[in-house]
């Protein structure tokens, strides 16, 4: 049985029964399914501030759907109601500039620029990465336009021209087009504005710009709105024989922009990156350590190798020289030239006492040996790696390994059962129980707890409902508002807490007083609390939807929440993925045409639309690789196009060796902890199905899958 239980669907339909009133739940679930016009009611309400967040919240679904006159129509019964009753519903950040923008629909200009001016001042005092592009370039936009409406034609021109330099790549830009505002921009203007745009993922824009700029007299001015923009007939040998440092700098961007873009991209950045190479301008070092890294990342090894040669002979003191060094031993490496990685390998840690990559290469060259089967060297290479925490259970697991190769049986059983002993929920420790042929989930029984939720009013469940359905901010202000609402004490307050908080820094807390009981089964009440505090099934009701539309385990939701944002809903990194599943925009503008919806900027920050678009997109990866979720989760964190090549390359390998060749780090290391942290969740919340029958091979199947289906491709 569950620690609590959520409000079933028949509550839900009681709840929307009350006097016709609309609830909170109903506008929810209406614009998830598809439309909010219907709920328009004004039926008395039987809970104040409920209907106040019901028409708040429906009064923003009908504004995205553009039924502006709907939209101001619920705003001013939220209005009134807030009059009458003296809530305060600031908590709700979204709120204000949604009544911006009914001011701007109503006419109320002046105010509307008031308002428009309030939030754009509190958008630069949260600082660079505080608030994501979208929602800044969409301030300034309607800001604009609120001027416009003004009459202040001269403010609407500057706040524009404001838009299109910080934004260049937004949305909102094509629909001012700055050059209509005779807005000629200077060469070192159009490279910032190529540089923002860069830094922002918007490659097609900044390719055009920098095109601009080293090929003035092939591109006309208006290029911004040119659909199919190719460069024309703008050439690296025309643009260096100019011998203009602007127009220079602009062909060594072009092609680092080209190489770090998309695979195929990385051809078309090739000519300017060579063209710069061979040079004897500033950038000649900085090209061919692009030229290092564009044929690596295009696999165009033996090319790769040249020119990290180059650079660490001709400019040993570039900040990449340290990398190309450690790259003259990855590459053979993945070339399984192993006899040709050993000496590059053992040169890198005997240069670099302290290198960035020293354990990596450490590791790198025990795999050397494993991989020809020297057993012996690989053991006393990896030895000194034991004295780290991060390593040991991954030395610990391959040495034994080693061991069983060298008929020492005794070594690998004791390592093994060594590693199952600390950590037996780990990856390296479920994989040690394969390779013993012991079930390490035989103790797992199910636990009886109480319902503690019984004794709960109906106000305080609909806290709990409305918690899980993705609304923190709505449920604090019903549980701060709603005298009927009263918290439990003791274990049972803290279940509230971790439901109605879903906080970060609360689960940090959880995970620090409980993390020593997580390596062993729960066996009791207690036990069983520290695992769910410390493994929190935050947003319950929409993660379960969602991983049964998907065709997903929750646990893998809640892995990748984990790993993606350690929960916080408000999670924005500087590439502006968003949210708790980091989604960036343009892939969920993607996702939203597959699902039929309309992407709005900012909705990755509501967990509802966060887990479902995250979600929708795990399971297509899924689906992709043949169900298995560990290649699942590092397509998630290298992209699909990435986990295709190592499917193609390695795929029937044993998969514990699958994921030791995947060439890149941070994915090898994202799918490892997300597949700890699902088994972790399924014991947590007794998904025992999983692990206990053939289901358990989506997480440790004995090969990886060797095809793949044709998915997506973003």
């Amino acid at each position: 049985m569950r620690v609590f239980t959520i409000i079933t669907s028949v509550t839900l339909l009681l709840f929307s029964l009350k006097a016709h009133s609309i609830t909170l739940s109903d506008v929810v679930l209406a614009e998830r399914d598809g439309g909010c016009s219907t709920l328009v009611s004004t039926s008395p309400p039987l809970n104040a501030i409920e209907w106040e967040l019901a028409n708040a919240y429906l009064a923003r679904c009908l504004m995205n759907e553009g039924t502006f006159s709907a939209a101001i129509s619920a705003l001013d019964r939220m209005s009134l109601s807030l009059n009458q009753t003296g809530h305060e519903l600031s908590d709700l950040t979204w709120l204000s500039e949604l009544q911006a923008r009914a001011l701007l629909h109503q006419g109320e200009a002046l105010q509307a620029v008031a308002a428009y001016r309030s939030l754009v001042r509190e958008g630069d005092s949260a600082g660079a990465g505080a608030v994501d592009q979208g929602s800044r370039a969409r301030l300034l936009y309607y800001l604009g336009l609120s001027y416009e409406a003004s009459g202040d034609v001269r403010e609407a021109v500057l706040t524009y021209r404001r838009l299109a330099h910080e934004y260049p790549a937004s949305a909102y830009v094509s629909r001012v087009n700055v050059m209509l505002l005779d807005d000629e921009l200077s060469e070192a203007q159009q490279m910032d504005l190529a540089d923002a745009a860069r830094r922002g993922r918007h490659y097609d824009l900044a390719e055009r710009l920098y095109t601009q700029v080293a090929c003035p007299d092939q591109i006309g001015t208006r290029w911004i709105m040119n659909e199919g923009f190719d460069g024309g007939s703008c050439a690296p040998p025309v643009v260096l024989s100019a011998n203009d440092p602007m127009r220079y700098e602009a062909a060594y961007q072009l092609g680092r922009l080209l190489y770090r873009y998309r695979r195929e991209h990385y051809e078309r950045g090739l000519p300017w990156l060579l063209e710069v190479a061979a040079s004897t301008g500033p950038r000649q070092g900085d090209a061919i350590y692009g030229l290092g890294k564009a044929f690596t990342r295009a696999e165009r090894y033996e090319e790769a190798l040249r020119y990290w040669e180059q650079l660490q002979e001709r400019f040993p003191a570039h900040f990449g020289g340290h990398e190309a060094v450690w790259m003259l031993g990855e590459i053979p490496l993945i070339m399984d030239d192993y006899e040709s990685a050993i000496p590059q390998q053992q040169r890198y840690l005997e240069t670099f006492s302290a290198g960035r990559y020293r354990s990596q290469t450490q590791w790198h060259l025990g795999w050397s040996y494993y991989r020809l089967e020297n057993y012996e060297a690989a053991i006393s290479a990896w030895e000194p790696l034991m004295r780290r925490r991060t390593w040991r259970s991954q030395v610990r697991y391959w040495s034994a390994i080693c061991a069983f190769a060298l008929d020492d049986q005794d070594s690998a059983n004791v390592n093994l059962h060594t590693l199952i002993e600390e950590e037996p929920f780990s990856y390296y420790g479920v994989l040690a129980s394969q390779r013993l042929g012991e079930t390490v989930f035989a103790e797992l029984t199910p636990t009886t707890t109480e319902n503690w939720t019984e004794e709960l009013s109906s106000s305080a469940q609909l806290v709990l409902e409305i918690a899980a359905l993705g609304l923190i901010d709505e449920a604090r202000l019903l549980e701060r508002f709603d005298s009927r609402v009263v918290r439990p004490s003791g274990l049972s307050g803290e279940r509230w807490e971790m439901i109605v908080e879903a906080d970060r820094s609360d689960w940090s807390r959880w995970r620090r007083r409980y993390r020593n009981n997580l390596n062993e089964f729960p066996h009791n009440e207690a036990s069983r609390l520290a695992w769910e505090f410390s493994l929190p099934s935050f947003y319950q009701t929409i993660v379960q939807e969602a991983a049964e539309s998907a065709e997903i385990p929750p646990s893998l939701i809640w892995a990748i929440m984990r790993r993606e944002s350690s929960y916080n809903r408000n999670a924005l990194s500087r590439s502006d993925a968003m949210g708790l599943m980091q989604v960036i925009p343009q892939t969920a503008s993607k996702i939203s045409i597959e699902l039929g919806e309309r992407y709005t900027d900012g909705m990755l920050f509501q967990p509802n639309h966060a887990v479902r678009y995250g979600s929708w997109y795990l399971g297509e990866l899924t689906n992709m690789f043949g169900g298995q979720l560990g290649l699942a989760a590092g397509a998630y964190n290298a992209g699909p196009i990435a986990m295709i090549r190592w499917v193609e390359r390695n795929g029937g390998m044993r998969f514990d060796h699958f994921v030791e060749e995947i060439p890149y780090e941070q994915a090898r290391t994202y799918i490892k902890r997300v597949l700890t942290t699902v088994i972790r969740y399924e014991i947590a919340w007794e998904k025992d199905e999983l692990l206990r029958n053939e289901h358990y091979l989506a997480l440790f199947p004995e090969r990886a899958t060797e095809e793949y289906q044709e998915g997506v491709r973003f």
